[in-house]
């Protein structure tokens, strides 16, 4: 394999909360103009609807969840993926391995350490996952979104700014441009509704429950509704429609920072990708924590943002039509400054935060370390 003058291994799978970031690492240092070769490794990547593939060179290794079901089954997948970690990187030979977490990152962190390569985990969570928690006490340093995420990890650990993947960060786009792209009305509390790359279907019933019940006041609002593709696309216009609410809907919406530069307010997961962008964009929430996430994560990162102030957290298992069409009213009642309050608290937030970038630390310990 032809070797350039630096080269980067991005150990990632999954989710697009893994996926996002580790992509939009990959693209800021592409811009950078430096001579970088950079490789994906995990599980899952030849078919992973996250992944840009037509953008990366990747290579897919084998790796199963920690758990006692199929025991052995997983444990020889894990071995597997580890020894095909282990011959690729034998031949690539990277500067560093950034892992992003989760057990598709497993066997090709375990592969790195066993060929003495130096490691960097990143963590978007608020809590870390098992596999960064192992990894974090042989990385050269471990690096986090929130700061709270540094308590959990060994070894020394950087605050650092999520490398966004779906946008350019410093395109803004107006809000007199997303009303045209979603050919929706100004001055009217829109809503942006999703379910994400975990469970849509759930958000999407409840939601229109909770709008069958709040009566006259929907003339008030508008939704930017993606289903997913669990949900018929025509039978949620229809429901709009019957209702006389002005919405678009779609399945996935490839340009996000439309949505999120004309939101008022969002119900959706609380994903670490997720919560990156409503704090970059600074959009109150209504947090509904998908349930099945690792490590019960989804929670963890909803009730930080609620205690930030930046979001109401409600759970599946206690949650209810009424409960939810009460938070969505006090954003709709416009003596109410819920969201507005709840934005400051957001900006709040971020003047506290770094920014230094993942790409920016990533780059300088790769130039440190050619220079020794």
């Amino acid at each position: 394999m032809r070797k350039k003058s630096k080269s980067i291994l991005i150990a990632a799978g999954g989710t697009g909360g893994h996926l996002f970031p580790a992509q939009g690492l990959a693209g800021h240092l592409q811009k950078k103009g430096a001579a970088y070769e950079i490789v994906f490794m995990g599980k899952g990547l030849a078919t992973n609807p996250f992944f840009k593939r037509d953008l990366f060179t990747y290579k897919d290794v084998e790796s199963a969840p920690f758990s006692y079901r199929n025991g052995m089954k997983n444990i020889k997948a894990l071995c597997k993926g580890t020894w095909q970690a282990f011959c690729f990187l034998g031949k690539f030979c990277p500067d560093v391995v950034v892992g992003f977490g989760s057990f598709h990152s497993f066997p090709v962190l375990l592969a790195a350490k066993l060929r003495g390569i130096p490691i960097i985990v990143f963590e978007s969570n608020s809590i870390p996952g098992r596999v960064n928690r192992l990894f974090s006490n042989g990385a050269v340093f471990s690096t986090v979104q929130f700061p709270v995420a540094k308590k959990y990890l060994k070894g020394k650990c950087l605050e650092v700014r999520v490398p966004f993947w779906r946008f350019q960060e410093n395109h803004l786009v107006t809000k007199e441009e997303a009303l045209a792209y979603f050919s929706l009305s100004p001055n009217v509390c829109t809503f942006l509704v999703f379910g994400g790359s975990q469970g849509a279907r759930f958000i999407n019933e409840v939601f229109i429950d909770a709008l069958q019940a709040i009566g006259s006041k929907v003339k008030h609002l508008q939704v930017i509704h993606l289903t997913g593709k669990a949900t018929s696309q025509e039978e949620m216009k229809k429901i709009y429609q019957d209702k006389g609410i002005l919405a678009c809907v779609k399945s996935f919406e490839e340009n996000m920072q439309f949505a999120w530069a004309l939101a008022d307010v969002a119900i959706c997961r609380s994903g670490a990708a997720t919560l990156s962008e409503l704090i970059h964009f600074e959009v109150p929430a209504i947090l509904i924590p998908y349930p099945s996430a690792a490590d019960n994560h989804q929670l963890k990162n909803a009730i930080f943002m609620e205690e930030m102030g930046g979001a109401f957290c409600l759970e599946e298992k206690s949650m209810c039509t009424d409960n939810l069409r009460h938070l969505i009213e006090q954003f709709v009642d416009s003596d109410n400054n819920v969201a507005h309050t709840m934005k400051g608290s957001i900006q709040e937030f971020k003047k506290k935060q770094t920014s230094i970038s993942l790409s920016d630390v990533v780059e300088e310990f790769i130039q440190k370390k050619g220079d020794i």
